[in-house]
């Protein structure tokens, strides 16, 4: 493996284990039915990321957006009361 390559895994490695710690103090220290929901989001998150970086490769059909504008408004309703 070129060393361009293990740089970027260890750096995605790096990512993921910080983004796992946060994930578990948010559902240590707040509330269960507000966490939950927006560790959900995560396909939303991938939608966005995937039209800005990866236009080329991934297309984004009305269907994804109208999925991804429900999960949205769904998080919107949970967490808003």
């Amino acid at each position: 493996m070129e060393r361009q390559g293990v740089s970027f895994f260890l750096g995605a490695a790096i990512v993921a284990t910080v983004a796992q710690v946060l994930n578990f103090i948010a559902l240590a220290r707040g509330e269960l039915s507000v966490i939950i929901p927006l560790l959900n989001t995560t396909p939303l998150f991938t939608v966005l990321l995937s039209v800005l970086f990866l236009r080329k490769v991934e297309t984004v059909n009305l269907r994804i957006i109208l999925g991804a504008l429900l999960m949205f408004a769904g998080v919107v309703i949970i967490t808003s009361r």
